[in-house]
């Protein structure tokens, strides 16, 4: 792929996001295109950049611990290491958010300034008094983010090229921007994600749900032009239809995983609040085993039913 066509690609995919995302915001208008321009003026932009550059540095870490890994992980290691990651993936980000702040304010009886901004200023400049608190802001965020990124591409590096290995480490970024949702909403820190998490959780309001669309799209738009994006996902060619068939129920099977993962995970635990904050932090890592393993359990079913690659001992 030259530059020219990398560009090329880059470019068209940042315009349909943009297509995209304002299209998502007129309709939360109601296609009323005065509170959409009102909303674009009013976006927050900081909070886009914000969200991008949590997600950026948490990919670039998570692929650098890959790295790291990969060397260590063979033989008869591969295949556990393989469900492991992949299992770290599937594990909900509530939960190890919920449960850091178990451990960091029950546990430890520290402050956390984030969840109480009166007392402690926006943290939003950075200078010598406060640049405590404002890297303090993001460093729990990116760490808990980290956790089922680096599972997932650890898990994409394990098995052997495929089909959907390319598509798998494209689809990185709209995963890290999925999680960072319900991270930063129960974090307290002021990014694209916790704007959506508010207006979802708030009686319906036009110009606010169209305003965060616009600082997500903003953040999707900063990802689309940071991060890689194969322009051929799939490599080789499909023969046979009956392969067509077992191809699109595997990732069918696979794609309700993830949105069991993402979405679906709240049904299956608990409902988890600051008032059950305490000293101990093991309720809180239990509280994800279950949706944990039915997203597990259907990706699996996914994975053992998809055409076979010869190479790949995890086939």
């Amino acid at each position: 792929m030259t530059w020219k066509s990398e560009a090329l690609f880059r470019t068209a995919t940042t315009l349909l996001v943009l297509v995209a995302g304002g299209c998502v915001a007129l309709a939360c208008t109601g296609g009323d295109f005065t509170l959409w321009q009102a909303a674009w003026e009013t976006a927050r932009w900081q909070r886009s950049f914000v969200t991008g550059m949590e997600i950026l540095v948490a990919l670039v870490m998570a692929h650098g611990l890959t790295l790291m890994l990969q060397p260590l992980l063979r033989g008869p290691l591969m295949t556990p290491c393989f469900w492991l990651g992949k299992a770290t993936a599937f594990y909900p980000a509530a939960c190890m958010a919920w449960a850091f702040v178990s451990w960091w304010l029950g546990q430890r009886g520290y402050a956390y300034w984030a969840l109480m901004p009166a007392a402690h200023g926006d943290g939003t400049s950075l200078n010598a008094e406060n640049w405590p608190l404002w890297l303090w802001t993001w460093v729990p965020v990116v760490m808990i983010l980290l956790v089922p990124l680096t599972g997932q591409c650890l898990s994409l590096s394990l098995e052997r090229p495929s089909r959907g290995r390319d598509l798998g480490f494209a689809m990185l970024g709209p995963l890290a921007l999925m999680l960072v949702v319900s991270i930063e909403d129960i974090l307290g820190v002021k990014g694209a994600g916790q704007s959506l998490a508010q207006v979802l959780r708030q009686p319906e309001n036009p110009q606010a749900d169209a305003m965060a669309m616009w600082e997500l799209t903003g953040t999707a738009l900063y990802l689309a032009v940071s991060l890689h994006l194969p322009a051929k996902p799939w490599s080789g060619t499909w023969k046979i239809p009956a392969q067509w068939l077992r191809t699109f129920f595997s990732s069918l099977l696979k794609l309700s995983a993830w949105v069991l993962a993402l979405f679906g995970a709240t049904h299956l635990m608990p409902r988890l609040s600051l008032l059950m904050i305490s000293d101990d932090t093991l309720p809180f890592l239990i509280a994800g085993w279950k949706p944990t393993l039915c997203a597990l359990s259907l990706w699996a079913l996914g994975h053992i039913i998809r055409p076979r690659s010869q190479s790949s001992p995890l086939s």
